[in-house]
């Protein structure tokens, strides 16, 4: 026998901004981590080419360090989250310490294009917080880069709940 919800993802399992803000918060732990050991590595990349042989350095060193310098962490965390997001978690660490999980407004996962789409669009909602601030007062608790990506943060359901059809709920099960 099989129902499905009116709704793929039920209102009741849509994350309360609390919930997303606590799990925003662990994984900036994780990636200050990651970015500060990437700087390291910058610097040192920097140090030892400048010092050899006390020349100038290249055009092409210059313009390198400057754009790895400027673009290389956003890239590193969108690539970071986009990577947990589409796996078979669904959720960074910090969601999955908060019980939470990314996924369509499907309810479907996330494929890797769309999860760095949708950490992509975290760049706009992070102007002036707005975009984030938002999920406060969406129907589906949606912030601007979920609206962008279509997708929705939920909490993980507890073992035998199901959402959706029951095709759509083996493969639920089996993530």
């Amino acid at each position: 026998m099989s129902y499905t919800f009116e709704e793929p993802v039920p209102q009741s399992q849509l994350a309360d901004f609390g919930s997303r803000l606590g799990a925003i918060l662990i994984d900036s732990v994780i990636m200050s981590v990651v970015l500060l050991m990437f700087i390291g590595l910058f610097v040192g990349v920097i140090v030892v080419a400048t010092d050899q042989g006390a020349q100038e350095p290249s055009p092409g060193l210059i313009i390198g360090g400057f754009l790895l310098y400027f673009f290389g962490p956003s890239i590193l965390v969108i690539t970071y989250q986009a990577l947990w997001e589409s796996s078979s978690k669904q959720a960074t660490p910090g969601k999955l310490l908060v019980g939470l999980r990314v996924v369509t407004t499907g309810g479907e996962k996330l494929s890797f294009l769309n999860a760095v789409g949708r950490n992509a669009g975290r760049i706009l909602s992070s102007i002036m917080m707005i975009g984030y601030f938002m999920a406060l007062f969406t129907d589906r608790k949606q912030a601007l880069h979920d609206m962008m990506a279509d997708t929705l943060v939920i909490y993980r359901p507890a073992d035998g709940v199901t959402y959706g059809s029951q095709e759509e709920n083996i493969y639920r099960k089996n993530l």
